[in-house]
């Protein structure tokens, strides 16, 4: 029988016990309609992340986003580049330049991103230095991804029931389920996804649920905890394609890569961070732009290779060393050759302008 109280579900938690799908949609429906107090939302938050979700869990939280979220009339033909967040750690905004890189690769993009909950600057942030306009309409959005592209859901304008969850999480300040369930809530679910998993146990969860929508992603960490595909450390990967799962280890050296530092990798606030992006897509010299230029082009690169397999899902079974040094080379390109700037560029004007 489905638990439909909160002494229930909270009890349930505390006690290590997994909710059923059902019941975890109950209580996402109480939040998201704005029914469960303050305590009980931040005693669900911090329980359900103490005990540890499971799959099953994840997937009744999303269900209720995704029926709840507005839905703008766009392709899924499109790629999602996105990290958890929540390692903490502070570098730049590395899936984001890595989104814009991608479509100047030539892959249509629609990224879901909302404002930093627990790191230093979000995905929000930055792009709106950029001259990014974030307040825009589902019509909006649309017209700019037509014209461009490219485009980003921002995630109170697409999920405004999550306003209710907001002020909590920036008041924790600390990871919690609610940073799985963003790049899992994308209100398009594009066919194909690339997503960075602080939480090495939830990395394999994060792929199940993926796969159990008939989705095509590749999920990845580094091993040194980083939610990107990381020159830091070698990578664990979840391979998804056609509800299976494959799971591989990736280290960078192998596509002649170096290896370093995080400390090469940190960013500051949003204004450092998009000076940063900036300079990356100009191709510019500036300190670690380097490393960080390489970390952008691997993570685009993981995003192509998502897309190639979205699109021919035999491609699942080919030597993804050999897939990924081919879409590296491609994103490198895009940056010498001027297209991410102009990307960019023309992403920021078609926004100011729709």
């Amino acid at each position: 029988m489905t638990i439909q109280t909160w002494p229930e579900v909270l009890t349930s938690l505390v006690s290590g016990q997994d909710l059923t799908r059902e019941t975890a949609s109950w209580a996402m429906m109480q939040i998201m309609s704005g029914s469960a107090t303050a305590s009980q939302l931040g005693g669900f938050m911090t329980a359900l992340r103490a005990k540890g979700e499971t799959a099953a869990e994840l997937g009744g939280l999303v269900d209720v986003m995704l029926q709840n979220a507005q839905k703008p009339n766009v392709s899924s033909d499109a790629l999602d580049i996105v990290g958890t967040g929540g390692d903490l750690v502070g570098t730049v905004n590395i899936s984001s330049m890595a989104a814009v890189v991608a479509r100047a690769s030539g892959v249509p993009v629609l990224k879901h991103g909302s404002r930093s909950a627990s790191g230093k600057t979000g995905s929000s942030e930055m792009l709106e230095m950029l001259g990014i306009r974030l307040d825009l309409s589902a019509e909006q959005v649309a017209k700019v991804f037509a014209s461009q592209g490219i485009t980003f859901f921002f995630a109170p304008v697409f999920h405004p029931a999550m306003r209710h969850v907001a002020a909590a999480r920036k008041e924790i300040g600390v990871p919690t389920t609610f940073n799985f369930l963003g790049p899992l809530a994308n209100p398009v679910q594009p066919i194909a996804t690339a997503l960075g998993v602080a939480d090495e146990k939830i990395a394999p969860l994060m792929a199940q649920e993926l796969a159990s929508r008939g989705r095509t992603a590749l999920v990845f960490r580094s091993d040194d905890g980083l939610d990107e595909l990381s020159t830091t450390a070698a990578n664990r990967l979840w391979q998804v394609s056609g509800g299976e799962i494959s799971e591989f280890d990736f280290d960078p050296i192998s596509i002649g890569l170096q290896r370093v530092n995080q400390s090469q990798l940190l960013g500051g606030d949003a204004t450092h961070n998009a000076q940063v992006a900036a300079g990356v897509f100009a191709g510019e010299q500036f300190p670690n732009s380097g490393p960080i230029t390489d970390i952008v082009c691997l993570n685009a690169a993981v995003g192509i290779v998502a897309y190639e397999l979205a699109k021919n899902p035999f491609l699942a079974k080919e030597n993804f060393t050999d897939r990924i040094r081919s879409a590296f080379d491609v994103a490198m390109s895009s940056i010498t050759n001027g297209s991410a700037s102009l990307v960019a560029a023309n992403w920021a004007a078609s926004t100011q302008q729709a």
